[in-house]
């Protein structure tokens, strides 16, 4: 009889103990910034970058604080990616200080940059969380 008594305290004290005070759920949204483009900065970027005597094209995207610009170098002047990225940052990196800037010359990554350019042209202001997702995608890929 003992035995019972104790089995009855402490599944009395085991479910009166465990009684979770439930909290009023708050919504949580997330806050994500929608991309700015900015037009007159991706045609200045292109101009600067053009200047370089080895860059055959270039594709670029200039949202409001980040720029990404994709050269297409050919044939022998492929000898020389790493010295034309570096110019080309360094002259991007004076006339926009206040952005972070991403040079490549990864024909991948300049293609997807390309349709990216010209879907910005047509519209700016549309679906540009896509625009966000494919930019996030596309500095993945810079990582390597």
């Amino acid at each position: 009889m003992k035995g019972f008594v104790w089995i009855g305290i402490i599944l009395a004290l085991l479910l009166g103990g465990c009684q979770v005070a439930e909290k009023p759920q708050e919504s949580v949204q997330k806050t994500v910034e929608l991309p700015a483009v900015d037009p007159l900065a991706l045609e200045e970027a292109k101009d600067i970058a053009n200047k370089n005597r080895r860059v055959d094209e270039v594709a670029a995207v200039a949202l409001k604080d980040e720029l990404y610009v994709g050269l297409k170098v050919t044939n022998f002047n492929r000898l020389f990616l790493r010295s034309v990225r570096k110019d080309v940052h360094g002259r991007l990196r004076e006339q926009f200080p206040n952005r972070e800037i991403h040079v490549t010359t990864d024909s991948k990554v300049f293609g997807d940059l390309s349709q990216l350019e010209q879907r910005v042209r047509r519209d700016p202001w549309k679906d540009r969380e896509g625009l966000r997702r494919k930019l996030d995608k596309i500095h993945e890929d810079l990582k390597g």
